[in-house]
């Protein structure tokens, strides 16, 4: 209601100050027509004045003291005009007005001289006079002119008029007089009244068609008197002189003293009538303007009520609808700030909205009714919307997952080919190329989990216990392209809880990716890392490379604490997404810093104490293996740790793979020692068969290794004369001799398969087996009495050079097999003799080693240095290399279960699963 009082408010009052503007221009008329009779009245003594001044210049009966007095009247009403053109509307009209009146009257001071002193003619003074009288009447013209009313157009003009009748009249005045004083006419004096009767009739006419009808009629009714139409006679007579031939005048024309009579009785009647018609048109412009004053009076006083009316109207009619109003809008903004987003966050997580849609309530049948109805169908079908997106958008993500768990299924089968492609190359150049393939499979991989992540999916995990960083940063090294430029620094020697690290991993290596990738090729990429006061573990990844902008950096900076929320440059930006989301996972900070002196990027990853291990996970240090113990592998080494973070040897083997990725050991020399004797190598101290360690003069049913006449690798006796492996471990015998062949490691394998055939009891509410801590044992797995004790730590760079000369032994002794078994000849003096307990002869150790392992550790062939008592007498059947790799292969994947399977007795059954 608002905009029509508006409306109607802006119309009355354009309408009162039209009202106002016209009263004001209404007075304005009215001064036009004050000035326009004092122009008239100053004509009109000019007029007396020109009759006076002819009159005296013929000597007729006017004195020069008569001619001042009339001298004196006329600059009065002179200057009563100029007053009154001064107070008339500035206007360029009146301006030009009062300019010509100025002139006018300056004009008059010299003729009046020259009338004075008698030195201008009769004619040519009243043609002086006549001249400056038709300037004023022209003066007055143009004043009416601007008078736009037409109720003041019609007397205005008519009162104009009628004022050059009266000029009219009075030239013809004193040109007759002139003449009928001197007693004869002139043809000048002739021409100029015939011109003048010419124009008093165009007047006349002129009057009768603006004049109102009261106006013709009394301008009719001056011809009653008969001295009105005598005068009109006498001119007539006076413009016949013009044919008379004689010197003298008609003897009918008029005395000059019943010419002035006649004159002055028509001058006396058009005078009357003009002040009629002045009166008249003063009148009419009061009316008008107090009219218009009323009418703009009246018309606010009804405005005013009006608007009155109005606004009780609009009280009452505000306070109907109000109420329903602030019930419409408070429910509008519950329903915009909290009820929408809240059941939009609910759909989005995968929930039903919490709460219905609610109508708003408001039950009238108004505008407001039905604005309520239809607020209502938005927020249902905003609702419907974001249920449709959501659906829409798990559906995409559940199709990304299932494109990419297959795809990571082919990606897993493609790194175990790679692994078998490697273990069976031995061209160096073949393995360069197929390590690349596999890192370029590895990188396929992360590239992979990061669309899971995409999706919303958790991944599987890498880590199931608390990880150090340096092993985290080095696996994370491993899935990036540019790996060999960057420089880890030594980090804090923590641990981080495991159902983090594998996160981190990916986290770091997007980090990790983009350093390298936005950087010169010949610039390193340096991590560091240090504890904080507060407990936080920082990692600092420094690169050399373009940096970015403040502008870009805070924008990167925003969207990686942005919780991994969705947005349209996600796809151009994923890494930046895989790392917020991940880090919001867990709560880790990542801020993207400027870096040294402005050159390249700081990415700074901020660990929470949450985090991290109370305590950092260490080998137990021993100093002998004690009988009846657990296996040192299963306790103390994190085989899948190891796996990403160890190494890869420049032939394409990891030192730490699985047992897939190992080949067959070649056997080392018997009666070389040990290279420290206080670090045993790890994996082979206890779990290793029998087979791997050095022989005892005590044990007979060890089998040895056979005698190599050349020096050469020989090949593996097999342990079967069939060939074939038996079914169990206590059946496995030689088939020459009926050694029995036994592995510390069968038992383990054994139950290692039992567990791994067993049907499970149990399932979870997700309908995955349940499984239950310490319910399928492996042997040699469980713990028993320890050696309290104290152990050696063991150095990880000797254990690490140990296996590389394992491997390189198992891939000599596979590509290198004998040609076939060794012909038993006659014992020699050194079979012959038997060792029975005396101390055996001390190694040889004076001959520096001819070749070393990758390791740095001299190389050792077998039987190269014979010492007696080391060669048996029997003969013994060729081993089967693939056999024994296959033992070894099941000897490493029973360790590997028995470890996930009692190594973490505290998870819940959902992380096992």
């Amino acid at each position: 209601m608002l905009v029509p009082v508006i409306f109607a408010v802006a119309l009355g009052v354009l309408q009162i100050r039209g009202r106002i503007t016209q009263a004001d221009e209404y007075a304005a008329m009215d001064r036009l027509v004050t000035a326009s009779s004092s122009v008239r009245t100053a004509v009109h003594d000019l007029q007396w004045e020109r009759t006076e001044a002819a009159t005296f210049l013929v000597g007729g009966r006017t004195s020069e003291e008569r001619l001042r007095d009339r001298m004196d009247t006329t600059d009065r009403a002179v200057g009563a005009a100029l007053d009154a053109l001064r107070a008339a509307p500035d206007i360029d009209a009146v301006r030009f007005a009062q300019q010509e009146t100025d002139r006018q009257v300056d004009e008059l001071a010299p003729l009046r001289k020259l009338v004075l002193r008698h030195q201008v003619e009769p004619d040519e003074a009243t043609h002086a006079y006549t001249e400056v009288i038709s300037d004023l009447l022209s003066l007055d013209r143009t004043l009416l002119s601007q008078i736009s009313s037409a109720q003041l157009v019609s007397p205005a003009t008519s009162a104009h008029e009628l004022a050059k009748i009266r000029e009219e009249v009075q030239l013809q005045q004193a040109l007759v007089l002139t003449g009928l004083t001197r007693g004869k006419f002139t043809a000048d004096n002739l021409s100029r009244l015939d011109a003048s009767e010419s124009r008093r009739t165009a007047a006349a006419k002129e009057f009768r068609a603006a004049a109102s009808l009261s106006n013709r009629i009394r301008y009719d009714q001056l011809y009653a008197d008969p001295r009105f139409p005598a005068r009109e006679t006498s001119v007539q007579l006076a413009m016949a002189e013009r044919n008379n031939p004689r010197a003298q005048l008609s003897s009918a024309l008029v005395s000059p003293a019943t010419w002035h009579e006649q004159s002055q009785a028509a001058l006396d009647a058009l005078g009357a009538l003009g002040l009629q018609l002045d009166e008249q048109i003063h009148k009419t412009a009061f009316q008008l303007q107090d009219t218009s004053s009323d009418l703009a009076g009246v018309e606010s006083a009804v405005l005013t009520s009006a608007l009155l009316v109005a606004c009780l109207i609009v009280v009452v009619v505000a306070r109907h609808l109000l109420s329903s109003l602030e019930v419409l809008r408070r429910s509008a903004l519950e329903t915009a700030h909290h009820v929408l987003p809240n059941a939009v966050a609910d759909i989005r997580a995968g929930h039903a909205p919490s709460t219905p849609v609610r109508p708003v309530p408001v039950r009238t049948a108004d505008e407001f009714g039905d604005l309520a109805r239809a607020f209502d169908d938005v927020h249902t079908q905003a609702v419907n919307l974001a249920a449709e997106q959501a659906e829409l958008r798990r559906s995409y993500s559940d199709s990304f997952v299932n494109v990419s768990r297959r795809s990571q299924s082919l990606l897993e089968r493609q790194l175990r080919l790679f692994e078998q492609l490697e273990r069976d190359e031995e061209d160096p150049d073949q393995l360069a190329t197929l390590f690349q393939l596999d890192h370029l499979a590895t990188r396929m991989r992360r590239n992979n989990e990061n669309l899971m992540v995409l999706s919303g999916t958790d991944l599987a995990r890498r880590f199931t216990r608390p990880t150090s960083p340096a092993d985290l940063v080095r696996a994370a090294v491993s899935e990036i392209e540019h790996y060999p430029r960057v420089v880890v620094q030594p980090l804090p020697d923590v641990r981080i809880v495991g159902y983090a690290a594998s996160d981190l991993v990916r986290l770091l290596a997007e980090l990790l990716d983009n350093a390298a990738n936005f950087s010169a090729p010949h610039t390193q990429v340096t991590v560091a890392g240090h504890h904080r006061d507060d407990g936080a573990l920082v990692i600092d990844i420094v690169d050399q490379g373009i940096g970015m902008s403040e502008a870009d950096r805070e924008e990167a900076n925003a969207r990686l604490a942005a919780d991994g929320e969705l947005t349209p440059s996600t796809s151009r930006r994923m890494g930046l997404f895989v790392v917020g989301r991940l880090a919001a996972r867990h709560g880790i900070d990542v801020e993207l810093q400027p870096g040294t002196e402005g050159v390249g990027l700081h990415a700074v990853v901020t660990i929470g104490p949450e985090l991290l291990a109370a305590e950092p996970v260490l080998p137990t240090p021993r100093t002998e293996d004690p009988v009846g113990t657990d296996d040192t592998l299963v306790e103390e080494f994190d085989w899948e740790a190891a796996e990403q973070d160890a190494a890869t040897l420049r032939n394409g083997y990891h030192l730490l793979r699985p047992p897939r990725e190992t080949t067959a050991p070649q056997h080392p020399d018997a009666t070389e020692p040990p290279d420290d004797a206080t670090a045993p190598t790890p994996i082979f101290d206890n779990l290793a068969s029998a087979w791997f360690q050095a022989p005892s003069s005590t044990d007979h049913t060890t089998p040895q290794w056979p005698p190599g006449g050349d020096g050469s690798m020989g090949t593996f006796l097999s342990p079967h004369a069939t060939g074939q492996c038996p079914s169990s471990p206590s059946a496995r015998t030689n088939g020459s001799n009926g050694t029995v062949w036994a592995f510390a490691s069968d038992q383990a394998q054994q139950r290692a398969q039992e567990v791994a055939t067993a049907e499970p009891t149990e399932h979870t509410a997700a309908g995955l087996p349940l499984r239950i801590p310490r319910a399928h044992l492996v042997a040699g797995s469980a713990q028993s009495s320890r050696d309290e004790r104290p152990r050696p730590v063991r150095d990880p760079e000797v254990a690490r050079g140990r296996l590389a000369s394992f491997q390189a032994g198992l891939r000599r002794g596979r590509h290198h097999p004998q040609a076939g078994p060794p012909d038993p000849g006659p014992p020699t003096e050194q079979s012959a003799v038997v060792n029975n307990g005396a101390e055996p002869p001390a190694p040889a150790r004076d001959q520096a080693p001819a070749e070393y392992t990758p390791a740095g550790l001299p190389r050792r062939v077998p039987r190269a240095q014979p010492t007696p008592g080391t060669a048996t007498e029997e003969t013994r059947s060729l081993r089967d290399a693939d056999l024994m790799r296959g033992r070894l292969a099941s000897f490493q994947r029973g360790v590997r279960e028995g470890k996930h399977s009692l190594r973490d007795p505290q998870r819940s059954a959902d992380e096992r699963l």
